[in-house]
């Protein structure tokens, strides 16, 4: 199962990075989802999201949710705003699912 991430449509140097980087579990779970977790990936790029492997490798289980929840949860803010602090530092996506 851990190699659908070998199926996920993007770069080779992040599927070795999720399959070497995560824990075991982690790199399951994005496996066994690899069709939601691309969905979210070119949800957060269409939103101009750049540090997307950071976020991944670091907040893994924000890629198991379903891209109608992440959608709800940026729009309740200012986007434009939310995505250049996020580009400056990844670790405010945390604030969306809080």
């Amino acid at each position: 199962m851990i190699e659908n991430i070998m199926l996920m449509k993007i770069e080779e140097d992040l599927k070795q990075k999720l399959m070497t980087e995560l824990d075991y579990n982690e790199a399951l779970n994005i496996a066994c989802n690899y069709k939601n977790v691309e969905k979210n990936i070119n949800l957060l790029k269409s939103y101009g999201i750049v540090p997307i492997d950071k976020i991944i490798l670091t907040r893994s289980q924000i890629f198991l949710k379903s891209p109608e929840k992440i959608a709800k949860c940026f729009a309740k803010f200012n986007v434009a705003v939310l995505v250049d602090l996020i580009n400056t530092d990844y670790s405010v996506i945390d604030e969306l699912f809080n």
